[in-house]
């Protein structure tokens, strides 16, 4: 009889762990339904804790009922998709640091190999290897 007691206590009590683990999850949900605002459900997928399993059948729940509506003006690029030229200039700066750091080329030689290789012009492909290029920038924000 004791053991079967203990049991339900356990489950009980992992129940309500789960439940208190999901409260910030729900109450996010709650918000974007109940006024509209969308800011704390953000801010959870990008820098909260792990998403719960109990939770993402409501997340996909409310994927499903509100229209994904595009807002008005220009449309934002999204963050998975990148542009055929930052993709090449992004390999191509990945490049450049594989010489450098691998095969102990200098750098100046190794953006003027890689450049001819990818066709890129070499003073954009030394601005990407710094980090300095805009475009891979906001690109690179966008996902974060």
């Amino acid at each position: 009889m004791k053991r079967a007691r203990r049991s339900r206590v356990l489950i009980e009590s992992k129940y309500w762990s789960e439940r208190e683990r999901d409260r910030p999850w729900l109450s996010a949900l709650a918000d974007v339904d109940q006024r509209g605002d969308k800011t704390a459900l953000v801010r959870l997928l990008r820098d909260g804790p792990e998403l719960p399993n109990s939770v993402r059948h409501h997340i996909a729940d409310l994927i499903d009922r509100y229209a994904l509506a595009h807002p008005r003006g220009r449309r934002r690029t999204p963050s998975y998709t990148a542009t055929e030229k930052q993709g090449r200039l992004a390999w191509a700066a990945d490049t450049v640091r594989a010489n450098v750091g691998w095969r102990k080329v200098s750098p100046a030689d190794a953006i003027t190999e890689v450049a001819r290789w990818f066709k890129v012009p070499a003073d954009t492909l030394e601005a990407a290897r710094r980090g300095k290029h805009g475009g891979l920038g906001r690109a690179k924000k966008r996902r974060r």
